[in-house]
This record gives structure tokens, sequence and C-alpha cells, in this order.
């Protein structure tokens, strides 16, 4: 008899496979292997045996198992093309019983008994899937460049040993077939690269296969387009296609990409030399434009309804000091303007305020496109000193200032012209009023007593004539200056519409029966208005429009009190001239036409006098608001010397002046000196905090790493993705906090030799590789200790992997995503390697420490989209700083 004590690990693997013979080949395929492994910490066995001294010899055995078990199984799919079920796990935990006897004869089993009784108390399988997905799925136009790796993503639940998988290239434009053939990692990924080649622009279809063949990409095959010549990244390219008028034609124009450009009609064939088309009626141009990277981008214009050459649309334009309008007939309107195109876009309004001394040029365009230009200059004009003045008769007249021009603030009065010629009287006598073409004035209702509340009323032959009706040095206003100071209160906020504070409103005097301004502005003396529920004058500036109706041409005097009509210098036919309304009830001003014949009031308007010595002003402030104080500004005289100061306050330091700083002798100094030109001049003030950017900490758990709360010379962290005081300073890739940084330095073309060029002016560059510095260091801004890096202590420039990884942390991956996120990135835009700002408010620039060949990297986002690319390092990008 014997006892046995039975306790260990054991492990079975069997292989269920297969051998076919398939068109002539034997094909071996493992279908399945299946691994078991059983651990039973104790078995018990009992035996109990008889033995014979004669033959044969019998053996008897009795026995029993009893005793808990662990029971792993794990099954593996051997075939590597099959992906949607690899692995499963199945665990058994539970215990048995086995009772048995087993019976020998010389070595041979007469019978084996036995009965096992067994019991699962717990039960697990673990399914096992795998995905294929290709790059992020997007469809991508031509002109919109992917890198060229194309990574391959396996969404897993498990890290085991993944299978290969074939990633297969198809030119869409024809050509060869492409496959590759890659494992993925431990991680579920798998990268491979394809180089372009073949034609220039084409389109590339990318899918992931089995090694069967059998297509496993789970969702759209990836589409993506890419320059062959060179490779270069262009998915985020700021390049911009736009068109520009030139005469009746246009042509495309090559913006925000790095220079030289390029030009096509077919995307294909390319020139230096833009061409030009004169639209046609119903016809689509489209125009390609192509950047030194090889990024393309594009661009429609369509002719909607006639030949632009034909097009019998043009521009005139009338300047009034710094004021400029401009007047647009024939054509299809309504038209649209654009002062300097394509600086500034194209709007409906035709006035143009505060234009700046030099040459400029006005573009209409009408609804069928077409387009017309007029190229002007504004000179240096010495604002009018307004005040008072006396007619020939010897009438006073207050005068007041609007929109840079000396309006009277009262009717006029003569009986002369201003060289002592009367004026025709024809008194009661309406035929001759009515037949006058010479000139001639009126009292209302030939009542002289009026003459001092209203003035006299005129008809427009006395206007025009030769000699001149208002005082020396004034003159009867034109239409386009009636219009010009009503546009100038409009945009002060004066609609000229039937409101309460409308434009019209804001000319009345303020005298008006039941006036609820009350004081002397609430009477009913002579002169006023009519009293009205709704309207009334407020007289904003001092223009004291008052009602003195007028002489109709039968000669009946109307609307006193009532109406106020006044007449401009400007004729609409032989028979009607323009004039200018207002109305006790209504709350604008009309223009209007009138026969000749009628009489009506005139304000005069005082002549600019090109003789008199102008003065000029020196405009100074200081930025950010509240750093410092600025001295030195004023009205000068051209050529005076001035001495101009900045005065930093208390936590804040100076770093420049930027505007007009041509005519400083030293922009980096606080205190410099200006020859006044012939024109006015803006400079501001810049400084920046002595304490550089606060550090407060923020920490994204996703990562594990601790940034800094804000952006390099942000005031604050953000608190919306558009928060300007959070967008901070703009770095050229590799240089230090030299005032460079700020968004509005001063630009200069002179590259430095050095890591530190002595300044702090941006440095713009016009050729590659487009780095402020020549030659090139790649090694700026590594590291904590990294030569140039504008970061606190203990803080340096993320590695592009660091920023990948924040990308990777957000929950959507474009501008809400980055603000979204523990780091709150908002959108400040980036300075181009030309010195302009683009995409403040909308993309997002954040220099890495990383360089790419000639470039280096950055983490870019918009509202679409999120990545990591390269860009000239001359560029101006924000630096979020992370601690060491």
């Amino acid at each position: 008899a014997s006892l046995e004590y039975i306790q260990g690990f054991t492990k079975n693997c069997y292989y269920d496979a297969s051998i076919e013979y398939v068109n002539g080949s034997w094909i071996r395929n493992f279908k399945q292997k299946t691994e078991t492994y059983k651990y039973s910490p104790s078995d018990i066995a009992g035996s109990l045996s008889e033995s014979f001294d004669i033959w044969p010899r019998l053996t008897f055995s009795v026995f029993g198992v009893v005793g808990p078990y662990v029971d792993l199984r794990l099954d593996q799919d051997l075939n590597i093309c099959y992906h949607n079920a690899n692995y499963q796990a199945t665990m058994n935990i539970g215990g048995s019983l086995t009772l048995g006897a087993v019976a020998k004869m010389i070595g041979w089993k007469i019978f084996d008994i036995s009965k096992t009784w067994s019991k699962d108390l717990f039960h697990y399988q673990y399914p096992y899937n795998i995905e294929i997905i290709s790059g992020n799925n997007q469809m991508f136009e031509p002109g919109n460049a992917l890198d060229n790796n194309v990574r391959i993503k396996v969404n897993s639940t498990h890290t085991l040993t993944f299978p290969y998988v074939k990633v297969r290239f198809e030119p869409m434009n024809g050509g060869s077939v492409e496959d590759s053939e890659v494992y993925t990692d431990h991680n579920g990924y798998a990268e491979t690269s394809w180089s372009p080649g073949g034609s220039e622009i084409s389109q590339m279809k990318v899918r992931v296969l089995d090694c069967e063949g059998t297509d496993i990409t789970s969702s759209p095959a990836l589409v993506f387009a890419y320059s062959a010549a060179s490779g270069i990244n262009c998915t985020q390219s700021s390049l911009v296609a736009n068109t520009i008028p030139v005469g009746d034609k246009i042509k495309p124009q090559g913006e925000m990409g790095v220079p030289p450009y390029t030009y096509s009609t077919d995307g294909i064939n390319f020139s230096s030399q833009a061409p030009e088309v004169t639209p046609q009626a119903g016809t689509t141009y489209l125009f390609f434009v192509k950047d030194a990277n090889g990024c393309i981008a594009n661009v429609s214009f369509t002719g909607t309804s006639q030949a632009c050459e034909n097009s019998t649309l043009r521009i005139d334009v009338e300047t009034l000091g710094n004021t400029v309008m401009a007047y647009a007939s024939g054509g299809a309107p309504p038209y649209e303007y654009a002062l300097n195109w394509p600086m500034n876009s194209f709007t409906s309004g035709n006035t143009f305020y505060n234009v700046p001394i030099g040459p400029h040029t006005i573009h209409v365009k009408d609804s069928y496109n077409c387009f017309r230009s007029h190229s002007f200059i504004v000179y240096q004009i010495q604002e009018p000193n307004c005040g008072l003045v006396t007619d020939i008769d010897g009438n006073t007249y207050m005068s007041t200032l609007i929109g840079g021009q000396c309006w009277m603030t009262e009717n006029l009065k003569t009986t002369r012209y201003r060289l002592g010629e009367p004026i025709e009287y024809p008194g009661g006598n309406n035929v001759e009023w009515q037949n006058n073409t010479t000139g001639a004035y009126a009292w209302y209702d030939n009542d002289i007593s009026w003459k001092d509340s209203y003035g006299a009323l005129y008809n427009w032959h006395a206007v025009k004539d030769s000699v001149g009706l208002c005082p020396t040095g004034w003159h009867v206003p034109s239409e386009a200056e009636w219009t010009g100071l009503v546009n100038y209160l409009v945009d002060l906020g004066y609609p000229n519409n039937n409101v309460v504070n409308g434009a019209g409103n804001a000319l009345k005097s303020c005298r008006q029966i039941n006036s609820p301004l009350g004081g002397s502005c609430n009477t009913s003396e002579h002169p006023r208005w009519e009293s009205h529920s709704l309207h009334y004058g407020t007289d904003e500036f001092g223009f004291s429009g008052i009602p003195g109706g007028y002489r109709s041409t039968n000669g009946i005097s109307s609307g006193i009190g009532n109406y106020g009509y006044w007449w401009s210098s400007t004729e609409e036919s032989s028979s009607f001239a323009w004039n200018s309304n207002l109305s006790y009830g209504v709350g604008n001003v009309f223009p209007d036409k009138d026969e000749k014949n009628v009489g009506e009031s005139i304000r005069c308007v005082k002549d600019f006098d090109p003789n008199m010595p102008a003065t000029h002003s020196l405009y100074l402030d200081a930025s950010p608001a509240g750093s410092g104080q600025v001295g030195g500004m004023g009205s000068f005289y051209e050529g005076a010397e001035i001495t101009i100061s900045a005065y930093p306050n208390e936590g804040y330091q100076f770093v420049n002046w930027t505007g007009d700083i041509n005519l400083l002798n030293n922009p980096n100094s606080a205190t410099a000196t200006l020859t006044m030109p012939g024109y006015d001049v803006s400079l501001t003030a810049n400084f920046i905090s002595s304490g550089g950017t606060q550090v407060v900490e923020v920490l994204n758990p996703s990562t594990g790493n601790i940034w800094m709360d804000r952006n390099l010379g942000a005031s604050r962290a953000a608190t919306s993705s558009t928060d300007a005081e959070a967008y901070g300073h703009l770095y050229q890739w590799g240089r230090a906090a030299d005032g460079h940084q700020l968004r509005t330095s001063p630009t200069t073309s002179t590259l430095s030799t050095s890591d530190n060029p002595g300044h702090g002016n941006f440095i713009t560059v016009g050729s590659s590789p487009y780095d402020w510095r020549s030659p090139q260091n790649d090694n700026l801004w590594q590291g904590v200790n990294g030569i140039n890096h504008p970061c606190p202590a203990g803080y340096r420039l993320p590695t592009i992997a660091e920023l990948e990884a924040e990308r990777l942390s957000w929950t959507t991956n474009n501008a809400a995503g980055a603000y979204n996120s523990p780091l709150k990135l908002p959108v400040g835009g980036y300075r181009s390697y030309f010195g302009s700002l683009y995409g403040v408010g909308s993309h997002g620039h954040y220099w890495s420490s990383a360089v790419d060949g000639v470039y280096a990297r950055y983490l870019f986002f918009s509202s679409s989209t999120a990545d990591t690319y390269y860009s000239s390092r001359a560029d101006g990008g924000s630096v979020r700083c992370l601690k060491d």
C-alpha cells in the first residue's frame, strides 16, 4: 500500500494544423495553437497493491484525488492574416474530486475505473481584438500635403505580439502600386515611409491590407496630395492665393508663403510670370500659386454677367485734407471700395478719414467683379483755425471745426458779393424772382426782420456767381463736402437714419419748442425748431442748424421753423442743383435737388490756405498700457528739433521706440531726438516687465509635465482662446529676449553674424534659409542652460516630443482642445519672417527647442486641426516654458 502527495504546475500545448493541396501546391496552415496551464496546490493519491509470487503478476490500485485548481487557457490564432480575434484567454478557478481503481496484469491494464466531480467557482473569458487605422482618415484637396511618413496605428486592448500588415500606396493619377510590409510595435504603432516621385503634383491613396490582400482599413482610404519636387510638409502652410486687379484684368498673387512665387492655370505648368485674364461673363478662372517650398494654394474668380473691358465703370476721387471720398459710376452697382487694396478689404463705405500723407490708391469693384482704380497723393495741409469771420456787409459769424473743416454756425446774411457788387433783390416781385438767372436773394416773406434769426434765402445762380458769395477765404460747400460732413458724424456714432441720435438731430440747433434739454434750448423765440414728440436738436458739434424755410419758384415763402434747406455748389443738371435738408420731424440729413430758382439758406466753409505755415502733430504712446510715461508730444513746425523721453513705471523697463523710428537718432534710447518732418509723426515707447513673466506652475496629469501657466510676455493665463492679454511675445527661433519679441518691434533686414544681434529689431529675411542668423547655429535654445533661451531659471523650451505629448492629451485635436487643456494655450498667431502678423486670434504657433534641417519644429493648431510642423527660424512664435 502507498500514499502519494502531488503538488505542482503542469502545461500542455496542442496544435491544430492542416495541409491542403490547392492548384498544384501544398499549403500548410496552422489554424490554432492552444496552451493550457494547470496548477494544483495539493493532489492526494492513495493506492493498494497486491503482489503474487506466481506468474502472472497482478497489480491492483485504488486511488483518490481531491483539491482546488486554477486552469488558464490561451488560444492563439496562428494565421497572421486574420485580424479580428488573434487571442482569447479563458480562466477557470474551482475544485474537483476524483475516485477510481486500476488493475494491471504484467504491466497491461485490465481495467481503469475513475469518476471525477468538478465545480468552476470562477470563470472569465478575455477577448482580444485588433483594429487597423490609417493616418487621420482625412481627405485633403490638391495643394495641401501630408508629410511623407504615413503612420499606421493598431488600436488594441492588450500589449502582446501583433501581426504584420501591408501599407499600400496607390497613385491616383496612374503609376505603380507600392506595398510596404511593417510590424507593429508593443505600443500598437507601425510607421513606414514613401518617397514622392513622378509628376510634380499628385494624389496618393493609402490603404492597409493583411497578408492575403484583404483591405482591413477601418475607415475610408486616406488620400493626400504631395509635392514631388521638395517633399516639404505643406499641411499647415500659411500660403494664401488671392486675385488682384490690374486695370480691367485680374491676376493671381501669392501671400504668406515662402517667396519667390510661381503661378499656373492648370496646377502643373508654373511660371514666375503671373497670368493676367480679362473676366468674361459666367466664366470661372482658377489660379494656382506655388511658393519656394513647393506648397500650393489656389483661388477662383468668376465673371458674372459682362466683359469688364467693356464696362462703363469709373471712379472719381476727391480729397479734403486727410479725408478722401471716392465716387463710382457706371458699371453694375452696388459698388465696394478699398483704400490701398489688398492691405485693406473692400467695403460699401466710400469715405476714408485720417488718410496718411503720401501716395495712395483707391479701388472700386462693382457687382460684376469689374475693377477700376484711381491713384492720388494726400498732401500736408494746415488744419484751419476756426473763429470769427466777417462778410462784405460787416455781418460777423461764428464758425466751428467739424471733420477737419471750418463751418459757419449761422446762415449767410450778405446782400453783396465778396467784392462789393450788389446781389439782385426782387423783393415782392414774384415774376422777377421766378425769371432771375443771374443771382438773387430774398428775406423770408420779404420781411427783413427775419435776417438776424435765419439769414437770407439765395437762388442757386447767386451761389455760382464767379465773383463769390461767401467772404474771402470761404466758399459754398460742394455736395461732396456735405456728404463728408454727414459721413464724419456717422463714423462717430450718429447714423444718418430717422432715429433720435441721427446725424440730422446732431446738426440741429437745440433751440426748440418743448425741448427736453431744458434751459435756453427750450424756447419759443426765433430762431428755433417746432416742437416734436420724438425728435429734437442736440447740436453736438456747434453747427446750430436752424430752419429758415425757403422761397419757391413762384415767390411764396414757406417752412420757417420747420425746415432748413442749404444749397451746395454742385449742379445736378441745367435746371437743378443739389442741396441738404433738415426737418423738425425726422432725425437724419436729406440730400436732395431743387430747381435753381428756389431760395434757400447758405452755410460757408473755410478755404484751405496752402501758403500758411503748417504745424504737424507728434503723437506719443506707451505700450502696454500703464507700463510707463512719455514726454515731448505736441504740434511743431517742419524742421523743429524735438527731444522725446520715455519713463518706465515701477516694475517695468524701457525696451525701444516703434513707429516712425527712421526719424529718431536712436530708437533704442529712452531719450531720443528727431527733426520734425512735413507730416504727422506717431511713436510708441515699449516697456517690458523688469521681473519678466510671472511664473505660475500648472501640471498636466496626463503627461506628468509641469509648465508655466502663460506664454512668455503674457500678463496673465488665458481666460479664453482669444484672450489678447494672454498672447504674449513672439520670438524668432534661437534669439534671446532682446526686445525683438515685442509684436510692434521695428524691423531690419540686416542679418546677424552672431548669436546676439546687439539690438531689439525684428530681423526680416528675403531668401533661403530664412534665418535671422548667418551662418545658422543649430545649438541654440536646447536645455535649461541652452544659449539664448528666454525661459526663467529652472525652465526651458520643450522638445518637439514633449509638445506632441501635450497635443495627444487634448480632448479635441484643434484650438479648442489646446485651450481646454491644463496649459490653456491661446491662439496668439505668429509674425512672419518679413515682419507681418498673421493668424492672431485664429492660429497657435509654439516653438520647440528642436531643429529640422534649416528649419525649426513647432506645434501648430487652428479651429480645425493641430499637429507638429517645421517653420523658418526667422518667424516669430509663442514660447511656453517647461519646468526642467
